[in-house]
């Protein structure tokens, strides 16, 4: 559809495509602090989660001790520092955590746990058309993940 509207001028960025509107300026920063907010709001649950699975609290002891909350601050710079050096190339960036994070996420991590969770009726073996179903859906799912990775990888390093 951005294609049909801008043609060859199509930029990346739905935002950069609103440069090319006459009086679109308010909308393109309506959608920039639209995006600010969204990030803002999800941020700290995944940092949440990425220290829990990095250091999870104890049920002993503080639950912040001053290493933990380092860690934090590590992981924060780190990712701050990623974000900055990559500013540019935003569509790299969310091809490569597409190719690979979402095949992980939603091919991969079902399957295998679909059929993990299946394994364990004894009463109900998978099969053989079903064990296929799952090669099959891992195959392509491990297939396309590398492809994916592999030519966003090239895209980053271009």
């Amino acid at each position: 559809l951005g294609y049909v509207v801008f043609g060859d001028d199509t930029e990346p960025a739905m935002t950069k495509n609103l440069t090319h509107i006459q009086g679109a300026g308010f909308w393109r920063m309506a959608a920039a602090f639209c995006f600010l907010v969204k990030v803002q709001l999800t941020a700290p649950m995944l940092l949440n989660a990425i220290i829990i699975a990095l250091w999870a609290p104890s049920a002993l002891s503080r639950q912040w001790p001053v290493g933990r909350i380092i860690l934090v601050l590590v992981v924060g710079a780190v990712t701050v520092g990623v974000a900055l050096g990559l500013a540019n190339r935003v569509a790299v960036v969310a091809s490569l955590a597409g190719s690979l994070l979402v095949m992980m996420t939603s091919v991969l991590f079902p399957a295998v746990l679909h059929i993990k969770l299946s394994c364990l009726d004894k009463n109900q073996p998978i099969g053989f058309w079903n064990a296929m179903n799952y090669t099959f859906v891992i195959i392509f799912g491990i297939v396309m993940a590398t492809t994916g990775t592999t030519l966003a990888v090239k895209d980053l390093l271009r």
